[in-house]
């Protein structure tokens, strides 16, 4: 199978495919949460990777970006609300 690649748009490239949703963005991403709370992080972690590192949004590349966020933020986070336990990032 051909690997996908990412290029600029072209004046002479055609338009292939447009969908319009008639449902609000909030409708939609209330049904997308419906069935994963982490879909929006997820596509957040994405789009870091790949704003920095350039296409295509890997998790490898996220994660790199926000282990080094996290590493220059000092972030400290608790492990549960039931214990005073905390990780350094």
């Amino acid at each position: 199978s051909k690997k996908p690649d990412s290029r600029k748009v072209k004046a002479s490239d055609r338009l292939l495919f447009v969908h319009y949703n008639q449902r609000k963005l909030d409708e939609v991403v209330e049904g997308m949460m419906a069935y994963s709370n982490n879909f929006i992080a997820n596509q957040l972690l994405l789009y870091g990777g790949m704003k920095i590192d350039g296409p295509p949004a890997v998790p490898k590349k996220g994660l790199k970006v926000l282990k080094h966020h996290l590493t220059l933020w000092s972030v400290t986070s608790t492990r549960s609300s039931s214990t005073s336990n905390k990780t350094v990032w």
